[in-house]
């Protein structure tokens, strides 16, 4: 159990400490955190309902005009990463980078979105199971 955390509400220093304290916080929690931190579009980022050593990051694909289909339902893909044992600071960093400028289905599964644009991407969807 964790001690408890005191401090004077209108301690604007006090309330900067706990919210930045991160001793409560597990390494794929923390990984979790960084990650969406990093991310331009931030949506729900956290660690796994099942498996709370693992980061599950939402990532949202729309082709642009070069891909000649600039609207229409975007893919949503689950991107898991794994909690390694290196630093949370380290992970995040080596992840943050993985995204960029790859397909999504390199290092995610689609969990929903149009099964025309993932059967395009070359994934499977994840209704057929």
């Amino acid at each position: 159990m964790l001690p408890p955390a005191r401090f004077d509400a209108a301690d604007d220093a006090g309330i900067a400490r706990a919210e930045a304290g991160l001793a409560w916080s597990w390494p794929a929690r923390t990984l979790a955190r960084l990650i969406r931190k990093g991310l331009v579009e931030r949506g729900w980022i956290s660690t796994g309902f099942a498996d709370p050593d693992n980061a599950e990051v939402p990532l949202r694909y729309r082709p642009g005009l070069g891909a000649g289909t600039p609207d229409g339902v975007p893919l949503l893909f689950r991107w898991t990463v794994p909690d390694d044992g290196t630093p949370p600071g380290i992970q995040a960093a080596a992840a943050l980078r993985r995204p960029a400028g790859e397909n999504p289905a390199a290092c995610a599964r689609v969990i929903a979105g149009s099964r025309g644009r993932a059967e395009g991407l070359g994934c499977p969807w994840p209704y057929d199971h």
